[in-house]
C-alpha cells in the first residue's frame, strides 16, 4: 500500500507541474500576443506615414467627373 500512495503523489505532482507548466506557457503567450499587436500597430503608422507622404490632396468640386468604383461587380462568384 506504501507503493500506491507513493505512485499517487508522484502522478499528482506531474499532474500539479504540467498545470503549472501550461499556466506559464499562456502567459508568455498572452505576453508575445501583446508584443505582436504592438509590432503590427507601430508598422501601420508608419505605413500610413509614408502613404500620406506621398499623397496628394485632391479637391473635387460640384460637377466634376469622378469614376465610382461599385464593388458588388467585382466579387468572384465562387
Amino acid at each position: 500500500l506504501p507503493d500506491l500512495q507513493l505512485a499517487k503523489a508522484v502522478e499528482d505532482a506531474a499532474f500539479q507541474n504540467s498545470i503549472e507548466k501550461r499556466v506559464m506557457y499562456l502567459a508568455r503567450l498572452e505576453e508575445e500576443r501583446i508584443k505582436v499587436v504592438d509590432r503590427i500597430t507601430d508598422h501601420q503608422s508608419r505605413v500610413k506615414k509614408i502613404f500620406d507622404k506621398k499623397s496628394k490632396q485632391r479637391d473635387f468640386q460640384i460637377g466634376d467627373l469622378v469614376l465610382l468604383w461599385d464593388k458588388r461587380e467585382n466579387k468572384k462568384e465562387c
